[in-house]
């Protein structure tokens, strides 16, 4: 979790974060479904928290993440994940670096066999785009979101890994007024 200020410099400001586990969620001897956590991050600063997988049932972890302004990511899994490490980032224009209102995700295969995923999007009509990311190596997604006004929603899995599935929802912040998420409105 983090709020940097790259992009807003001093505007930017810190951002409150909950987690929490829909599934039964065992910690010490208290077993709980919807556990949750809540956490506060200032400007420019970012926080790591790590939550121990046998704690979770089965060993299939699941979490939801929601910040502000439709903040959300999902992650699902177990300890034989593929070894992708997902971000999902601002495109910035290449001569002024402001934000274009799209969203770029970098998907780094960190194992040494190609993995082949998908990302769908789940809201906006995006379709599916299907990868296969050579060992050690990494592919760039860039996807348009002015039909969305900067919303986006999507799901990445692995195609012979059932139980993975990382989800990412939100808006692309470009500092300009713009638009409710259509999908509220079902534009």
């Amino acid at each position: 979790m983090s709020a940097n200020t790259k992009l807003f410099g001093k505007t930017a400001v810190g951002a409150p974060f909950t987690v929490y586990a829909p599934a039964k969620f065992k910690a010490g001897e208290q077993e709980q479904i919807c556990r949750n956590w809540n956490f506060a991050v200032k400007a420019d600063d970012e926080l790591t928290y790590n939550w121990p997988l046998e704690a979770f049932e089965d060993e299939k972890y699941h979490l939801r993440l929601n910040g502000p302004n439709g903040f959300f990511r999902e992650f699902m899994g177990t300890a034989n994940d593929p070894l992708l490490s997902v971000s999902a980032n601002h495109e910035l224009n290449r001569l002024t670096k402001v934000p274009t209102g799209n969203i770029k995700l970098l998907i780094k295969n960190e194992s040494s066999k190609a993995i082949s995923c998908e990302v769908k999007d789940l809201a906006y009509k995006k379709g599916t785009i299907k990868k296969t990311i050579a060992a050690n190596g990494e592919e760039t997604i860039a996807w348009d979101l002015k039909s969305s006004f900067g919303w986006y929603d999507f799901e990445i899995t692995g195609n012979t890994f059932d139980s993975f599935a990382q989800r990412f929802a939100g808006r692309i912040e470009t500092g300009k007024e713009t638009y409710t998420d259509p999908l509220m409105g079902r534009v």
